[in-house]
Formats: structure tokens, C-alpha cells, sequence
């Protein structure tokens, strides 16, 4: 029988392999005196404060949803929203609004959003003025459609 003398000539023939060999590392430092970190979830998270009949709630949504889809994940009441945000979820909240879309439809995702939170807000687009304009519920001058705001960090 031969014996190994060492492990190193058994395994010469192979290369070496080395964790660190991507740009991004996940955990640890890396050898080379920098760090990458994936980005957290938390850092996504927008925070928005819902009051619905005297009663406060505070909701997480994600950057790029609408508010809609934060509030009905949320099961807000008071919230029907029965086209479930026109033709398309994202569509009516696109930026610019597509020419040959039919946008919000129903009116029912109504909204009255803070003057603070207003005036931070893209200006509605003529097609979410319409349909307010066209319902018989209270507009206020921060009356919005919940389907056509983005949720994003300020």
C-alpha cells in the first residue's frame, strides 16, 4: 500500500476554489476590506397611516404598488373597489398614462389623502379627475383614486 505523504499532491491537479469570487458578498466581510450587503426588505417598506371611520391603522406597502393594492391587502373597509383599478392594476397609476388607456373606471377606491401627503403627490392625471368629477360621494380638494397612486419613499 501506498501511503499519502501529503494531501496537497493529491489534490494538485485540481484548482483551488474560492467563495469570494463575486462582486456582491452576502455575509461577512469580504478579503478584500469591503463589505456588500443585500438590500433588506425594511428598506422597501412605506409606512401609510389609514384612518377609516375614527379608526387609525398604519399599513406596510412596497415601493411601485398602488395604494390600492395596500389598502385590499389590508382588507381597509369601505373600500369596494369593484373594477379593481380599470383595465389593468398598474396601468391607471403609470406615469405617463398610456394614450389608449382606459385608466380608473369605477370611482369606488376613493381616497381623501392628507394636505401634507397632497402636495407630494404627481398631479392627478384628466382621466382620475373625470371619473371623481362623476361620482356622487363628498370631493374634497385632496380627493384622489387609490388605484393611481404609486406607492413610493420621500
Amino acid at each position: 500500500k501506498k501511503m499519502i505523504k501529503s494531501f496537497s499532491s493529491v489534490f494538485k491537479k485540481y484548482k483551488p476554489v474560492s467563495l469570494f469570487n463575486s462582486s456582491k458578498f452576502f455575509a461577512g466581510d469580504s478579503p478584500y476590506g469591503h463589505v456588500h450587503k443585500p438590500p433588506k426588505v425594511a428598506d422597501h417598506i412605506v409606512w401609510i397611516n389609514v384612518i377609516t371611520d375614527g379608526r387609525y391603522q398604519r399599513l406596510a406597502g412596497f415601493e411601485g404598488e398602488t395604494l390600492l393594492t395596500v389598502l385590499q391587502r389590508y382588507n381597509v373597509e369601505g373600500l369596494p373597489a369593484t373594477c379593481g383599478g380599470g383595465e389593468d392594476q398598474e396601468t391607471p397609476s403609470a406615469r405617463p398614462v398610456h394614450p389608449s388607456a382606459i385608466g380608473p373606471m369605477c370611482g369606488a377606491c376613493h381616497v381623501i389623502i392628507d394636505k401634507v401627503w397632497y402636495s407630494k403627490l404627481e398631479p392627478p392625471h384628466e382621466l382620475e379627475t373625470h371619473v371623481i368629477e362623476q361620482h356622487v360621494y363628498e370631493i374634497h380638494a385632496t380627493s384622489r383614486l387609490a388605484c393611481t397612486i404609486e406607492i413610493e419613499k420621500w
